[in-house]
């Protein structure tokens, strides 16, 4: 009994922010195509292990002083896990007749972003509890969504945008950016650097990485319009810019 509470403790998060993602769409994709980004997402955890491992090796979070711990959130961790989220995307994007609106870009990206969160949640949950399943619940699970978020915006601005290929990078690297500095200040708390300090630091990263979120959707919304998440509501100030835009 305690085994489902935590599997479905796990995966609520996952599935709930997936259905938010989902039905924001004009045109709601096949469910049966999002399970299988998710399942690629999910499947990507594979490399992304063997890889992190190497990595590990070569700049050990052990080191003295706050650059092991940085280089480790940023190269073991960002680098590897959205790289592969990006490359399960696009392998299966190449030649999926689905993705035919820019908004398609950020659901599948989401997706995929979610199915390796929820790997990595239950891993997290089984090993530590139901306490850590209620904190992730409403911390890393979230911004998993975000990262992939921002990775189907770039997409989708690429797509409308065809030859840019600044917006393809991009599409990479902010993901990487934010991720790093999403977790940066958690590891050093964890080595010991920063304590309160590195605490507020977190927080700054995960309100700024919400409203870049933001607005790169109002920028979509510019494209498509699409009806925006309930979450992303508290954020009136850029609804009201977009609109004065429009």
């Amino acid at each position: 009994m305690d085994f489902i509470y935590l599997l479905a403790l796990a995966l609520g998060p996952v599935y709930i922010l997936v259905h938010l993602a989902w039905s924001r769409d004009r045109f709601r994709e096949p469910l049966g195509n999002v399970a299988l980004y998710l399942l690629l997402g999910a499947l990507s955890v594979v490399p992304v292990l063997i890889a992190s491992i190497a990595i590990e090796l070569a700049f050990p979070s052990s080191e003295v002083g706050p650059i092991g711990p940085i280089m480790s959130a940023f190269l073991g961790v960002a680098l590897v896990e959205e790289g592969a989220k990006l490359l399960a995307l696009r392998l299966r994007a190449w030649r999926d007749t689905h993705l035919d609106e820019p908004f398609d870009w950020v659901v599948y990206a989401v997706s995929v972003s979610l199915g390796f969160a929820a790997v990595e949640n239950i891993i997290y949950v089984l090993q530590h509890g139901a306490g850590t399943g209620w904190l992730r619940a409403f911390t890393a699970v979230p911004c998993h969504a975000l990262f992939g978020t921002v990775m189907g915006a770039r997409l989708a601005l690429q797509a409308s945008n065809k030859g840019s290929v600044g917006w393809c990078w991009s599409s990479l690297l902010l993901p990487i950016l934010w991720h790093g500095a999403y977790d940066a200040p958690l590891f050093l708390m964890d080595a010991g650097h920063g304590g309160v300090a590195m605490a507020l630091a977190w927080l700054v990263v995960v309100v700024c990485l919400w409203q870049h979120s933001v607005h790169l959707l109002l920028r979509l919304r510019a494209r498509q319009e699409f009806p925006p998440p309930p979450l992303l509501q508290p954020f009136r100030a850029s609804t009201l810019v977009w609109r004065k835009r429009s």
